[in-house]
């Protein structure tokens, strides 16, 4: 019995890091923990991740990038994978990182809240990040628009920010976000030598987790950890009382 109840803990204990988020954010459905979103990578160059803490990130052109999500709160949580690099971090730190809005004030990255309210906030902090005033490195030219957009058969209504620096500065920046989730429709963002341009491939549960018993008893899992980790665990829960 205490066999069985330890490895119940030891379950659980993994269990944490996915259940232990209540969502009490208003970003759309899909963005949730347990999902995981893919974006093709359409053009790359490689650089340096510092704010994620990634490292030196090469990327190819026609590959892909795909974030875990493991919690929502005030921000956007969970394991970002891209070229050679596979790294837990935030919404926010991937923003800065991969130039998905305007620093320091308008960070958007790879999630936005949905509604009404939201949208329109969003929009008018884009603005006033890119205003010209004294003190403002970024500075330039915004402009919004709605825009459907399909992407592999799939239409997407959108918010479409576009920007582009004044010199000095070198940062020219697309950004579409899906006004039902939230999500980054696509993006082609750079500025000096770097870009990085995207699209939305999908979202949703990854492959369901699956698990074996080892002549050991310990159970071995393999696939994508994401939601389905609760059912698993209550299936075990049931089949060791059992025993």
């Amino acid at each position: 019995m205490k066999q069985k109840m330890a490895l119940v803990l030891i379950i659980a204990m993994f269990l944490l890091p996915v259940i232990g988020y209540a969502q009490t954010s208003e970003y759309g459905p899909g963005v949730a923990p347990g999902y995981y979103a893919v974006w093709n990578v359409e053009i790359a160059t490689n650089f340096s991740m510092f704010f994620t803490g990634g490292g030196y990130c090469a990327v190819e052109n026609g590959s892909s990038m795909g974030f875990g999500i493991s919690g929502v709160n005030d921000d956007v949580f969970g394991s970002l994978t891209l070229g050679n690099v596979t790294v837990m971090t935030n919404d926010t730190m991937i923003a800065l990182d991969l130039t998905l809005g305007l620093w320091p004030s308008w960070l958007t990255g790879l999630f936005v809240e949905v509604g009404e309210e939201n949208i329109d906030d969003l929009n008018e902090t884009a603005f006033a990040a890119a205003e010209r005033v004294s003190g403002n490195w970024m500075n330039g030219t915004m402009s919004s628009h709605y825009e459907n957009i399909t992407i592999a058969q799939t239409e997407y209504t959108c918010i479409v920010f576009d920007y582009e620096q004044d010199p000095p500065g070198t940062q020219v920046t697309h950004l579409a976000y899906a006004l039902a989730t939230g999500v980054l429709v696509e993006a082609d963002t750079s500025v000096t030598a770097y870009r990085l341009k995207v699209s939305l491939r999908e979202i949703g549960y990854p492959t369901p987790v699956d698990f074996t018993v080892d002549p050991t008893g310990f159970i071995v899992f393999t696939g994508i950890v994401g939601g389905g980790l609760v059912a698993i665990f209550v299936l075990v829960y049931m089949r060791l009382s059992r025993e």
